[in-house]
């Protein structure tokens, strides 16, 4: 792993990212070797990971639809690196898409912010990286989860942010804006296996449309959010048009955005006067 602040270059970002390899693995095994290769190569990297007999290990359980972060056990995430391990959700390039344009479009210098669902804590480990002076508490249901955001913000050094083991519904506080990366797939979908082998079903599933853990984020911002005006509440769905009609039947003032391939990916809250 390269070393904290460290940015990688752009072929080990273009490994951990290129969606032909995420897809379908077996299809193309030469750029998979290609990419991984990429990895390996740089300089960062000890000369024993560099050897062919790991190169040949990281190949095979790359094509056995291992995740590539999984097999390094970091992620490249708004210029972190972010340890991941199973079964934590690794973080995605579409999530990291909409992160660093909420970063650049809006100030949380001072602000009280709440992560739902934090995983590895990228997301608020970028935030707060960004904004010194904000104060972000990040929840998750998921001890392991817990540990491991814990163990990124020692590495990487970032101190206002607490890590909580807790639920939605038993936390209390009151903040200027919640972020959350929820669960959101429908039940009935079957992912692709290098997902459904290797990351947890709770942060993947939310019922039967996708929406159960939304609706509670939904509910619980009356009780959570204080009367400031501006941005406050910024979620990541599936962005199907059903849960963008199910989701406008609950909170009329949601904005929906899409993300770099141009499907809806995140719903935002703001107002004057909330």
């Amino acid at each position: 792993m390269p070393p904290p602040g460290m940015k990688p270059s752009p072929k080990v970002i273009a490994a951990m990212t290129d969606a032909r390899l995420t897809n379908s693995p077996r299809r193309r095994p030469n750029l998979a070797l290609e990419r991984i290769q990429a990895f390996l190569d740089y300089r960062h990297l000890s000369a024993s990971a560099r050897s062919p007999a790991h190169l040949a290990s990281f190949t095979r359980r790359y094509l056995r639809h291992q995740p590539l972060s999984l097999i390094l056990g970091w992620q490249p995430f708004c210029g972190l690196e972010i340890r991941v391990r199973r079964p934590i959700l690794s973080p995605r390039m579409e999530t990291e898409y909409w992160v660093s344009g909420l970063l650049e479009r809006f100030d949380f210098s001072g602000k009280r912010m709440l992560e739902v669902g934090t995983g590895s804590g990228c997301i608020a480990l970028a935030i707060a990286r960004r904004f010194p002076t904000a104060h972000i508490t990040a929840i998750d249901v998921s001890r392991a989860a817990i540990d491991l955001s814990y163990q990124n913000q020692r590495r990487l050094g970032i101190e206002n942010v607490e890590f909580r083991h807790e639920s939605l519904e038993s936390h209390h506080g009151h903040y200027d804006a919640i972020v959350s990366n929820p669960p959101y797939i429908p039940q009935s979908r079957l992912l692709p296996r290098s997902v459904r082998w290797y990351e947890d079903r709770r942060a993947l599933y939310s019922g039967h449309d996708g929406l159960d853990m939304i609706r509670e984020l939904l509910q619980a911002r009356h009780r959570l959010l204080n009367s400031s005006p501006g941005l406050k509440l910024v979620f990541e769905f599936d962005g199907t048009r059903l849960q963008r009609r199910l989701l406008k039947s609950i909170e009329p003032n949601l904005v929906f955005e899409r993300d770099q391939f141009r499907h809806f990916r995140t719903a935002i809250l703001q107002t004057d006067v909330y």
